[in-house]
């Protein structure tokens, strides 16, 4: 093995283990929540219950409470993780191989103001990474493949959960939870079939939806990670 291939290993293995416990602990954090408005509900304790009240009276004005509040940012952490994981990913495999990034160009004088060949790499990935953003999700997952140097294959049967989770994420920033056009039309192009409708509330709730989301992105770190020790150990 080669010296990058073993960084390149190294790496992943800590990314994994360092993803994997932040999720964990998101999903921790979705049972404290639900536990402790509970308490709060039931006053058992005196403080708690002072601080949920006065925290949902003040969200009412934007048609909110704490529970969903606190289920929001969770959910929207969580699909960010995944999010933040792959980039990483990328960032280092491109960094012992920046051949990988030969749809990045740049202009001589670009190049020639450059510090260093690293730096180069580094503003070459984030440009790779940036553009990926903006690929219809079964372009994503082909291109990302394709730079990881990893089989699209073990991916397809978990990658439909992260595709709705983001978009759900991206329907709770940008549209307040509602369902709207924009968002079922991102699962039929993605080919994820849906039984709700615009109008219809979307916030995610933990037992019913954000666990078996978990379960699915933990699948696909998963995988994505040993696929890579696979391939450059």
């Amino acid at each position: 093995m080669s010296e990058s291939e073993n960084r390149i290993v190294e790496v992943a293995s800590k990314a994994l283990d360092r993803v994997a416990t932040k999720i964990l602990s998101l999903q921790d954090a979705y049972i404290i929540v639900l536990k402790s408005k509970t308490i709060a509900m039931e006053g058992l304790d005196e403080t708690l219950s002072e601080a949920y009240s006065s925290m949902d009276e003040r969200l009412k004005s934007i048609e909110l409470d704490s529970q969903k509040y606190f289920m929001s940012i969770l959910f929207i952490d969580l699909v960010s993780e995944i999010e933040i994981f792959l980039s990483y990913m990328i960032k280092v495999v491109t960094q012992h191989y920046p051949k990988k990034l030969n749809d990045v160009s740049y202009k001589l004088s670009e190049i020639v103001d450059m510090p260093s060949v690293d730096e180069l790499v580094t503003r070459a990935a984030g440009e790779y990474i940036n553009k990926l953003m903006y690929k219809k999700p079964y372009e994503y997952l082909e291109s990302i493949c394709k730079v990881l140097s990893i089989e699209r294959e073990p991916l397809e049967e978990y990658w439909p959960v992260y595709v709705e989770a983001k978009c759900r994420r991206d329907l709770g920033v940008h549209n307040g939870w509602v369902c709207n056009a924009t968002y079922l039309r991102k699962l039929s192009e993605a080919g994820i079939k849906t039984e709700v409708k615009e109008g219809d509330i979307l916030l995610p709730e933990y037992r019913n939806y954000v666990h078996p989301v978990i379960a699915g992105i933990i699948s696909i770190i998963d995988n994505v990670t040993q696929q890579i020790i696979v391939k450059y150990k």
